[in-house]
């Protein structure tokens, strides 16, 4: 063999090598006649060593069946009907080709044993045995199909399995790149954009659901000071208590933002304007002490408050996000004209 390879072309050697092998084959035929004729066909047109008779069941089960590539058995065998013929053998192999063979065709045996896992089921006649290699070939050929399929299935399967964990991790970086794109950095809210889309969004909902909603605008009185005088590290400490502060006091559905420098807005969805006022002053109270520890850490001798505007979609009668914002700066800058560290309420009613 090794000869004739050595003569064969470069190309025509790798096709041979993928040429598949000769099945390795058990044949159950208790009838020696028709043994004989099988092995002297078989052996005549796949070689010889490859098939193994035995007269019943029993003696192939004793065989090693992960040494063999396809079993041909007579129906019935003499120790076995051509059902537990099937059974018994696909129990230890269940990917094993078996080709049946009877001496008289009985449909509802050949539908039910088909059914059951056999390959192929030939009834016994006149040069059957001729036929039988293109019968092994065409099985062998089925069996191989089978094997491939089974393997781009765990293939495909385990393709998806990835394909699905790199689109969770790719959801998830979307994800955190959506909230880096809507959280300002220093403070870790929402920025001026998220912020813009909240209120319109939440003040549309409002007004389908004929609920109110409030917007709290605050800015920080004496900020430029400290900043001035400490230096911007310290401004950036005192904005993000200033958020720590707003946060401590809104709800899950709040929007807590910064829209720029000192000014801070919180969006507060179905809230009316006592609530909303409630708010504000615990936001002012806990503003107070929290500003008076952290100027005593750092040494600052200056002030430190905030003043806020307030409204409500109903009580500033606004038609749109926009003008809703443009009313509660409005009272802020009435509250800081009329002094600072204090809040003040805008109302359509003057």
């Amino acid at each position: 063999m090794n000869h004739f390879m050595d003569r064969l072309p470069a190309n025509l050697r790798g096709f041979v090598d993928r040429l598949p092998a000769p099945p390795r084959t058990v044949l159950l035929e208790p009838n020696l006649g028709d043994r004989d004729q099988i092995i002297q066909i078989f052996e005549a047109h796949f070689g010889p060593d490859l098939l193994t008779p035995v007269a019943n069941l029993a003696e192939l089960l004793g065989l090693d069946l992960d040494q063999i590539d396809l079993v041909i058995s007579v129906t019935p065998a003499p120790d076995a009907t051509g059902l537990q013929v099937l059974e018994e053998i696909l129990l230890l192999r269940p990917d094993m080709p078996i080709i049946l063979t009877a001496c008289h065709g009985d449909m509802d045996e050949a539908i039910a044993t088909v059914r059951e896992g056999a390959y192929d089921y030939m009834v016994k006649g006149n040069g059957y045995t001729q036929f039988l290699p293109v019968v092994i070939e065409k099985n062998m050929a089925l069996h191989r199909i089978k094997q491939e399929n089974a393997r781009l299935q765990v293939q495909l399967t385990s393709t998806l399995a990835q394909l699905k964990g790199k689109n969770e991790q790719l959801e998830g970086l979307v994800k955190e790149l959506e909230t880096i794109a809507a959280t300002d950095s220093l403070t870790g809210i929402a920025n001026r954009r998220a912020i813009s889309a909240a209120l319109n969004q939440r003040f549309a909902q409002s007004q389908r659901g004929q609920s109110d909603i409030a917007l709290l605008v605050i800015d920080m009185d004496g900020f430029k000071s400290l900043n001035d005088t400490l230096g911007h590290p310290v401004g950036d400490r005192m904005l993000t208590l200033t958020a720590r502060v707003m946060l401590a006091n809104c709800r899950a559905s709040d929007v807590p933002g910064r829209i720029g420098g000192d000014e801070f807005v919180i969006v507060l969805p179905e809230t009316g304007v006592e609530e909303a006022t409630a708010v504000a002053e615990r936001i002012q109270s806990d503003f107070d002490r929290a500003a008076e520890q952290f100027c005593g850490q750092v040494g600052y001798t200056g002030t430190i408050s905030i003043s806020m505007g307030l409204t409500t979609r109903k009580l500033a009668s606004a038609s749109n996000a926009e003008q809703l914002l443009s009313l509660t700066d409005q009272a802020l800058y009435t509250a800081k004209a009329q002094g600072k560290r204090q809040l003040s309420t805008f109302s359509a009613q003057g």
